[in-house]
């Protein structure tokens, strides 16, 4: 038996006011200033491993 949910659309009528704050904000954040975010992903790719493993669409499932 196959269960199909219907999705309504949302409408957020502050997302652009939030995007435009977000985007201003440089110098301050959660957790790290936009300056220092390159030198913290250079960080993280050393530190970590990752692979990526090509799979052709014919062979993907579901």
């Amino acid at each position: 038996m196959i269960f199909r949910a219907r999705l309504l659309p949302c409408v957020d009528r502050l997302l652009p006011e939030r995007l435009a704050r977000s985007a201003g904000t440089t110098d301050a954040g959660c957790r790290m200033r936009t300056a220092d975010f390159a030198a913290w992903l250079a960080r993280r790719a050393r530190a970590h491993a990752f692979h990526l493993c090509s799979i052709p669409f014919a062979e993907l499932g579901g």
